[in-house]
């Protein structure tokens, strides 16, 4: 009568070594996951700073522009608008032009 125990310990010792070699190769799964996740969080995050920036841009130009549209339109607000956008001067005005680093 053979014993059959040495068979019994060796699969039992097999099955030991499936399930930590399937843990470990789920846990090392599980952690690249992670830090993949944490390296795409960082630049979603750096993204999120940049439209931040540009929506600060916009809301202060879209203040600007609705102080310009809230203005009364008289005289000087018409001179303003013609010697800033159009570069109009006044006839008492001396204008000097700088070409040297053209």
């Amino acid at each position: 009568m053979a014993v059959k125990k040495p068979k019994r310990i060796k699969k039992k010792y097999t099955k030991s070594v499936i399930v930590k070699l399937t843990l470990f190769i789920c846990s090392a799964v599980f952690a690249v996951s992670i830090v993949q996740m944490q390296v795409k969080l960082n630049d979603l995050r750096g993204q999120q700073d940049d439209l931040q920036q540009q929506i600060d841009a916009y809301q202060t130009a879209n203040e600007q522009l609705q102080m310009e549209v809230n203005q009364p339109v008289d005289n000087a607000f018409i001179a303003q608008l013609a010697h800033d956008k159009l570069q109009y001067a006044l006839p008492q005005e001396i204008i000097f032009y700088n070409n040297l680093y053209n």
